[in-house]
C-alpha cells in the first residue's frame, strides 16, 4: 500500500509541476497589418498584438514563451533575439493565422531612384553595413518574387 501511495504522490507532484510550467509560458502575437505598439497592447492575444519587431526586440521573454508572427504579414526590420530559454524550455518563434508564411526582410525600402545611365538606377537612400566583419549582402525581390543577391558596391552619387 505504501508503494502505491508513493507512486500516486510522485504522479500528482509531476502533474502539478507540468501544470505550473505550462501556466507560466506566454504566447505573444506580432502583426504588421493589425498590431499596434502602444502601452495598452501587451501582445498576449491577437487583439492586442504588437506591430513591429522593434517591440519584440525591446522585451524580455521567459523560457517556454512563444513569439508568433502573423502569416501573410511583412516586416522590414531585423529580429534580435532578446532573451534566452533553457534546455527543455526554449523560447520559440513561430506563426499564427492562415496564409503565406510571414516575411522578415531585415532591410529598408530604397527611395529616390535616379537613372545613372542605360538601365542602371541609383537610389539616394543611405544604408549602413549591419555586418562589421565582412561585406554587406543585399538582395532584390524581383517582380516574379525571385531573389537576386549582390554585394554593396560604391557607385558615384549623382
Amino acid at each position: 500500500m505504501n508503494r502505491i501511495m508513493y507512486r500516486m504522490k510522485i504522479i500528482l507532484l509531476s502533474c502539478s509541476l507540468l501544470a505550473s510550467l505550462s501556466a507560466s509560458a506566454t504566447r505573444y502575437y506580432v502583426s504588421s497589418s493589425t498590431g499596434k505598439d502602444k502601452f495598452s497592447r501587451d501582445g498576449k492575444s491577437e487583439a492586442s498584438a504588437w506591430e513591429t519587431i522593434s517591440e519584440v526586440n525591446r522585451k524580455t521573454f521567459s523560457p517556454g514563451d512563444s513569439i508568433l508572427f502573423k502569416k501573410g504579414d511583412i516586416w522590414r526590420e531585423t529580429l534580435k533575439v532578446p532573451s534566452s530559454g533553457k534546455s527543455g524550455s526554449f523560447i520559440t518563434f513561430s506563426t499564427y493565422s492562415s496564409g503565406a508564411n510571414p516575411i522578415i526582410y531585415g532591410s529598408k525600402v530604397s527611395t529616390g531612384w535616379k537613372n545613372y545611365r542605360g538601365n542602371i538606377w541609383v537610389s539616394s537612400s543611405k544604408f549602413t553595413n549591419p555586418r562589421t566583419s565582412f561585406s554587406c549582402e543585399i538582395f532584390f525581390v524581383e517582380h516574379d518574387n525571385s531573389v537576386t543577391w549582390d554585394y554593396l558596391k560604391q557607385i558615384p552619387v549623382l
